[in-house]
């Protein structure tokens, strides 16, 4: 069966190459270099004119980003990282972008180590690319660099205030450190700049119940299952919140609930004595 599927998708593949074939040059690029809702055809049109002779290494350049894209909208990773490889051999002084896609699929893949020397890169071409420098933030935490992952985190907020996620990030590694006042502080201003941030009401909510204050935590995990049912931390989370209240009942259905969604939630050892029989 699966045999079949790769038959039939190769099949398809040529009938895409061929219509983009039939079309002029300016479609063709319209199509490979534009928001393309099918990437098929974007990948068709890119191959073609890639395969035409007739292009600049500039213009080269650009049609294998913009096929390393579509790919990347296909999850075909490795067609992706070998595109992005040729547009930066075709125009390295100009592959900041090249670097920062590759990198982010290089992070994909769990390689951290490639992932950081193309972010390198990118920010030595282009020092204020914000991107580059979050998701450097984020293969250094990976790498459990938290001080450096910080630093990028940090570099990414100044760059781009409207950034959200560097904001949880900062924030989540200020939680690291005990330093829960500044992490709230950065999680109020992921839900300033994303009130549907689900992760971020999460992470709150763990600073609130670091803090001791378990009313507020559930409140904010409350709001995380709230915008995903099926986010499967923010219950563990709250069962854990409702056990400093001494709430078994709220607390087992809550556990229930995370290992529902998440076969690998365990109940915490602190509530055991919840699970045992009440004694007469």
């Amino acid at each position: 069966m699966r045999r079949q599927v790769w038959i039939l998708t190769a099949i398809l593949g040529v009938f895409v190459a061929a219509a983009a074939a039939g079309q002029t040059r300016e479609e063709n690029a319209m199509r490979c270099a534009g928001p393309a809702a099918n990437p098929d055809l974007a990948i068709g049109a890119c191959t073609a004119l890639i395969q035409s002779g007739q292009e600049t290494p500039a213009g080269l350049s650009v049609f294998f980003f913009s096929r390393a894209t579509a790919y990347d909208r296909q999850q075909q990773y490795d067609r992706a990282i070998a595109d992005y490889g040729q547009a930066i051999r075709l125009a390295p002084d100009r592959a900041a972008k090249s670097f920062n896609a590759r990198g982010f699929d290089y992070l994909r893949q769990g390689d951290s180590g490639r992932a950081i020397a193309d972010f390198d890169q990118a920010i030595r071409l282009d020092p204020n690319l914000a991107e580059a420098f979050y998701r450097r933030g984020a293969a250094y935490s990976d790498a459990r660099q938290n001080d450096r992952a910080f630093e990028d985190f940090d570099r990414t907020t100044r760059l781009d205030p409207n950034n959200a996620f560097a904001f949880n990030a900062r924030g989540f590694l200020y939680s690291l450190k005990g330093d829960t006042e500044h992490a709230i502080a950065d999680y109020d201003q992921a839900l300033r700049l994303d009130p549907n941030y689900a992760l971020a009401f999460n992470n709150r909510g763990i600073a609130y119940s670091l803090k001791g204050d378990a009313d507020r935590a559930i409140a904010d995990y409350d709001r995380a299952i709230r915008l995903d049912p099926n986010y499967a931390l923010p219950f563990n989370n709250r069962g854990i919140a409702y056990l400093s209240k001494h709430d078994c009942l709220h607390a087992m259905q809550d556990f229930a609930k995370a290992a529902q969604l998440n076969p690998n939630s365990a109940v915490p050892a602190a509530a055991a004595p919840c699970a045992s029989p009440a004694k007469p």
